[in-house]
This record gives C-alpha cells, structure tokens and sequence, in this order.
C-alpha cells in the first residue's frame, strides 16, 4: 500500500521541521530565481534554474511520501487519508516527468506550469502535514478539498 524506502526512516518530529524549510526553499528560489553568490559570475539559464527547482521538487515530493508514510504508521493519520495523499503525489510525479520532458524539449511556459502546479500541491500537501495538532480530524479538514493536479501538455 505503501511505498517503502531503502534507507532508515527519519522520525517523524525530524520530517516534519524538514519539509517546510525545503519547501520555503523552493518557492523561494521560484520566485525570486536562482541568485548566484559571485558577481563575477553569469546569471543561470532558464534550464540551470529550473534544474534547480525540478531537484528541490523530487526531493520534497519525497520527502511528502516519507512523512505521510510516518504519520499513518504513528496514527496520526488515517490509511485512507494516507492513500489519499499517495494518489495525490503519484499526479505529482507525473507532473514532474512532463515538466522535466518539457524543459528537455525547451517548452519553458509547459514546463514552469507543470512545475508550479507539483510545488503547489506539495506545499498544501506540506502545510496538512505539519499542522499542529496533526489528527485524522484537522488533517482531513486540511486536504478535504485537496485533488490531483492535472498535467498541463
């Protein structure tokens, strides 16, 4: 039902502190590009910073997996709100395939709205997750009207 990784699952207290700073990372460097530290140095592409932000979406979208994974093993969350989560990341995956094929081809406004889409759906899915308390009740109140973001071609 759920996926497994090979390596050691974090606690959940540590998941949770990791995700929203990785998020804030990513939204951060989405709006604002990536800076570069030299001012010697040339500004990155369009592909160097989308790159950059497709990598802080994958690892994020992973860490989405492992932390909806630790919340229903503790039973902070329910398996079918967890299952819920999975079918909403599996979208998030394919997003991601279809902005990364798109970059590849040069298809930059394809490629950003796909992009866009995953990281807003992984921030909602980020926000549900470390909500304080984190019950079955406030994280179904949270991702009640959550739902699989579409492809944009």
């Amino acid at each position: 039902m759920f996926r497994s990784y090979p390596t050691r699952p974090l606690p959940l207290p540590s998941l949770r502190s990791l995700l929203p700073a990785l998020l804030g990372l990513a939204v951060l460097s989405l709006s604002n590009g990536c800076a570069t530290t030299s001012s010697t140095a040339a500004p990155p592409t369009a592909l160097q910073s989308f790159d950059s932000l497709y990598a802080g979406a994958v690892t994020a979208e992973s860490l989405a997996i492992n932390t909806t994974t630790a919340a229903v093993t503790s039973k902070l969350i329910s398996p079918a709100q967890g299952q819920q989560i999975l079918s909403v990341t599996d979208a998030i995956q394919a997003l991601l395939a279809a902005a990364n094929a798109a970059a590849q081809l040069g298809n930059t406004a394809t490629a950003n709205a796909n992009l866009a889409k995953a990281l807003g759906s992984i921030a909602i899915i980020s926000a549900c997750l470390t909500a304080k308390p984190l019950t079955v009740a406030t994280f179904g109140a949270c991702t009640a009207k959550l739902t699989a973001p579409a492809v944009q071609s």
